[in-house]
């Protein structure tokens, strides 16, 4: 048995895909027989400390007022208090191993820890810690923490990407230092996320959108919008609704957008919404929507999955790993191939029915237990 510290500044219901994939992890570790530990961020209403599905999970309070995002303060408050959380003996184990998720902010915490108790870590980059991601954003982020950045992977034992794409990007930093980049995928739970009912659709039902994640420039959603707008207008006896789960800084943006293109009735945005409602709410729906800019591999797409949704997504690294073209569903690279992918699979119903079970018996491939045991055996190895 091991000693493991998982270091996120985000954990569920904070953030996304990356709190997620902690959760997950630190669960798997659980199980198979080691001691677990997350530090993470405190939020309203939730226990600073706690022991659940056999691992505890510590929450810092740090200056989090979101769950959907953090701002540069609020990680520099985890920072901080995680540096004073951990200088206290009593809350320091020198025989942990620590898995870092993001370089920063966590990756700092984890660099003093190494610096200053010499515990070995990993650095596990889930996209916009990585130079060179989202550019059109990320830009003067990525040229103002690249030096701290560096700092962070050149001291850690390994660093690993959680998809192939985000591999090769990372790479280009990391032979700068002298450093590899590893491949660990994300996974899925595939008891938790299922289908309810996977069955042929007929001619004249209403195909349902699915979209989940943080309402971002990254996330593409003003595309999807557009080419809804237009199959409306090329194809109005096909009837469609379009679901938006999750928060942003675009929200009311999109709102708008929606409105000002017609379609606002066939929209409806949810809001943030908590695992257990999220696991329903993926059942009820056909058809997965993930116009994203960039990605490193996405938790989405995979619950989407395991939920047994047709995939239309962006052909992206990351994305291109989990849906295959004309299989489970379809990679689009720009608006016109959008629009006429949905068009495809509202017309035609058994080629989506088809799509829907060969994305559930794809995300069987992906498993957390996997995962789980490949940091095991990275963090043991002398």
């Amino acid at each position: 048995m091991s000693n493991f510290l998982l270091l996120n500044y985000e954990f569920p219901p904070l953030g996304g895909g990356a709190g997620t994939a902690t959760q997950a992890i630190a669960k798997e570790l659980a199980l198979l027989g080691h001691e677990v530990r997350v530090v993470t961020t405190w939020f309203e209403g939730q226990p600073e400390k706690e022991y659940v599905d056999g691992y505890t999970v510590i929450r810092l309070k740090s200056r989090r007022k979101k769950k959907e995002g953090s701002n540069i303060l609020e990680m520099l408050s985890y920072i901080f208090w995680a540096i004073l959380f951990f200088s206290k003996k009593t809350h320091r184990n020198s025989s942990e191993y620590i898995i870092s998720f993001f370089s920063i902010p966590s990756g700092i915490v984890a660099l003093y820890l190494r610096k200053r108790f010499g515990l070995k870590y990993i650095v596990s980059l889930r996209g916009g810690d990585v130079p060179g991601f989202l550019p059109s954003s990320l830009a003067l982020h990525h040229f103002l923490t690249n030096p701290i950045t560096k700092l962070v992977w050149v001291n850690a034992d390994s660093i690993v990407a959680n998809s192939k794409g985000l591999q090769k990007l990372a790479t280009k930093t990391a032979k700068k230092i002298n450093k590899k980049v590893k491949y660990i995928p994300n996974g899925i739970d595939t008891v938790k996320f299922f289908p309810k009912i996977i069955k042929e659709q007929t001619n004249g039902l209403v195909v349902s959108f699915l979209f989940v994640g943080r309402l971002s420039v990254q996330k593409g959603l003003d595309n999807a919008l557009l080419a809804l707008a237009e199959v409306k207008e090329k194809r109005p006896k096909i009837d469609f609704k379009f679901t938006i789960v999750g928060d942003g800084p675009l929200k009311k943006t999109l709102q708008e957008q929606a409105n000002y293109l017609g379609i606002n009735e066939s929209c409806q945005f949810l809001g943030w919404m908590d695992r257990e409602r999220l696991i329903s709410e993926y059942q009820k729906h056909d058809i997965f929507l993930f116009p994203s800019l960039d990605e490193g591999m996405p938790n989405a797409v995979l619950e989407a999955m395991a939920s047994g949704l047709a995939i239309i997504a962006t052909k992206i690294p990351g994305n291109d790993e989990l849906v295959v073209n004309n299989i489970n569903g379809e990679l689009i690279t720009e608006k016109n191939e959008l629009i006429s992918a949905i068009i495809l699979l509202c017309d035609d119903r058994k080629l989506l029915s088809k799509y829907k079970q060969n994305s559930r018996i794809r995300a069987e491939i992906f498993q957390w237990k996997n995962v789980a045991k490949t940091y095991i055996d990275l963090s043991l190895k002398k």
